[in-house]
């Protein structure tokens, strides 16, 4: 984040620090699940969200794991007065052949994190098939951090100019 009244020094520093920077992939689902108000927890229940989900209803997991592979996963909920978000957790982490870690934000939107720094092409969609006529959804996928390695450039000043450069030769 630059700012207007930051020096040339400051600009390529804070740049160089920025180029510097390896970042994980995390992705979530934008809809907030509820427990009677609350954000919903891991420990909550499927008939705790109050969305008529019913015994034998699916949630298709789908997307790519960070290798880009395609991932279609089918996790059934058995007894919804029982099982809980913290069983689906486990089954998108069984999807992803343990490749990602997933939980349940502080705001109850499902999350992924890729379990490996840098590049990824990891991506995913909750989709509640509710076939006992419930309204379980989970809304659309959002990136939180795009997954990259450092970035082979670095900034310096030249005179009052900003000058950026490929550090790789060719």
């Amino acid at each position: 984040n630059l700012t207007n009244a930051q020096s040339l020094p400051s600009i390529v520093s804070a740049l160089n620090t920025e180029f510097s920077q390896v970042y994980t992939e995390q992705r979530q689902m934008n809809t907030a699940l509820t427990a009677g108000g609350p954000p919903a927890t891991s420990a909550s229940t499927f008939s705790a969200l109050a969305l008529g989900v019913a015994a034998n209803d699916s949630i298709t997991i789908s997307g790519t794991k960070p290798s880009g592979t395609a991932v279609n996963y089918t996790f059934t909920v058995l007894n919804p007065l029982t099982d809980t978000l913290a069983d689906l957790v486990s089954g998108i982490q069984v999807a992803f052949d343990q490749k990602v870690t997933a939980s349940i934000d502080s705001a109850g939107k499902v999350t992924i994190t890729d379990n490996k720094s840098g590049d990824s092409s990891l991506s995913f969609t909750l989709t509640a098939n509710n076939e006992g006529g419930g309204t379980l959804a989970f809304g659309t996928e959002a990136i939180l951090t795009q997954g990259r390695y450092a970035m082979d450039v670095s900034a310096a000043a030249s005179g009052n100019f900003l000058q950026l450069q490929n550090n790789a030769y060719g």
